[in-house]
């Protein structure tokens, strides 16, 4: 049985920490798989892949791969399934992106990475030995994109959906840490965006409705 389990979660802008109730990520749950919609999804990711290489020329010197490292393999899957749904290509993993997330979590604090070079969104679970680091991966995207229940398009304000959706938005790269914090181990994850959301002035055409 998949149990539910407290967490914390900060907006990609730096609004203040909030508690909330995670997706179940222990052994034992339904995974996420992959529906028929991935076939559509491949032509659009060939389609996109070039426009990346050449977005990609600001950050440097750069690695990316269409294949994500197992325990995020879900994780990328979601984020291009909600992006489908609202009319945004499909991201790219970035192994760039991923060294940088890993580089940040090492601090072990639950707080941002001032690099605005990239955006970023943040996800914190108790760690337990029930714990399934690739569940989590997928349950902080569900929940990110979850905020889609609250936004308004004609008033538009950012949240975590608002980057997971970003139109303009080609790479990503995740990372995760076990880390002892708060009189207890909690499992730290950190997505990064490039180029990144949550512009102001952009979100009507960068945020769209499915």
């Amino acid at each position: 049985m998949t149990t539910t389990s407290p967490c914390l979660l900060r907006c990609n802008q730096g609004t203040r920490l909030r508690l909330m109730r995670s997706y179940g990520c222990s052994f034992g749950g339904g995974g996420y798989f992959v529906s028929s919609i991935i076939a559509h999804m491949f032509a659009w990711l060939l389609k996109h892949i070039f426009t990346g290489v050449t977005l990609l020329t600001s950050m440097g010197t750069v690695s990316y791969s269409i294949t994500p490292p197992p325990v995020f393999k879900e994780n990328l899957v979601k984020h291009n399934l909600f992006r489908y749904k609202h009319h945004s290509p499909p991201l790219v993993w970035n192994a760039s992106l991923q060294a940088a997330a890993s580089h940040w979590l090492q601090r072990c604090k639950f707080e941002h990475d001032p690099d605005r070079r990239w955006g970023e969104n943040l996800y914190m679970i108790q760690f337990t030995p029930y714990t399934s680091i690739p569940k989590c991966a997928t349950s902080a995207v569900v929940l990110w994109y979850n905020e889609v229940k609250t936004y308004n398009y004609s008033a538009p304000t950012y949240n975590h959906f608002t980057q997971v959706v970003w139109k303009a938005t080609r790479h990503l790269g995740c990372a995760s840490k076990v880390c002892p914090m708060y009189d207890s181990r909690y499992l730290v994850i950190s997505c990064k965006y490039w180029p990144h959301g949550n512009v102001w002035g952009q979100f009507k055409r960068n945020v769209l409705p499915p």
